[in-house]
């Protein structure tokens, strides 16, 4: 069980996330998932992260699209994550103030752990003549932790560190691991995606 703090982002990660060194990613099952999840709620050090400003009027899009995956997080995988989550408080009761705490602005170390959690989407069912719009399908929905080193195992995933930065790079190679990384996740949700409408014929 791990003593350091757990951040949660939905989609995305950047640069500024991940730690100096050797670090892991593993995909862990959504039991996985949930158990991490109430294990830092309840001792206060969940975190979730944006890459947007979720609060902003421009912002209602991801606004949404944050809404949209609490609610299934929350009815398919029992995970009780909600917009409240992203959103951080100051001030004091008589002025409350409320941000977002950007994603850019977080880094793994020790034992804290990053949990970015992604899915896909389909065409939502229509009636004859409405547009199509689209929906997350529960079946796309994976959960991927990052920690750093030889960190503590979650549950029985177990994979070999993906990457090591322990001798210096330049910020060219950094980025270009990364975006490597990012369009490997993507990948493998279509793929798993085509997998399952392929099924479903």
């Amino acid at each position: 069980m791990s003593n350091g703090n757990l951040f949660i982002s939905f989609w995305h990660i950047c640069l500024d996330n991940l730690p100096e060194g050797a670090f892991r990613r593993n995909r862990i099952t959504h039991e996985d998932a949930k158990f991490a999840i109430d294990q830092a709620q309840a001792k206060n050090k969940l975190l979730c992260l944006s890459d947007d400003d979720l609060l902003a009027p421009y912002c209602k899009r991801e606004r949404d699209d944050h809404d949209a995956l609490c609610r299934v997080l929350n009815e398919y995988f029992g995970i009780k994550l909600s917009l409240r989550d992203f959103c951080s408080g100051d001030g004091d009761d008589n002025d409350p103030r409320y941000g977002i705490t950007p994603l850019n602005c977080v880094q793994i170390q020790g034992q804290d752990r990053l949990l970015v959690v992604t899915c896909a989407y389909s065409v939502a069912e229509k009636k004859s003549g409405d547009f199509p719009t689209f929906e997350i399908n529960p079946k796309t929905v994976e959960f991927h932790i990052i920690e750093a080193g030889d960190a503590i195992q979650i549950g029985t995933a177990q994979v070999p560190a993906i990457a090591d930065w322990s001798k210096p790079q330049d910020p060219e190679t950094e980025q270009k691991e990364l975006e490597e990384f990012q369009e490997a996740l993507i990948i493998d949700i279509f793929d798993r995606l085509e997998t399952d409408e392929s099924e479903a014929r």
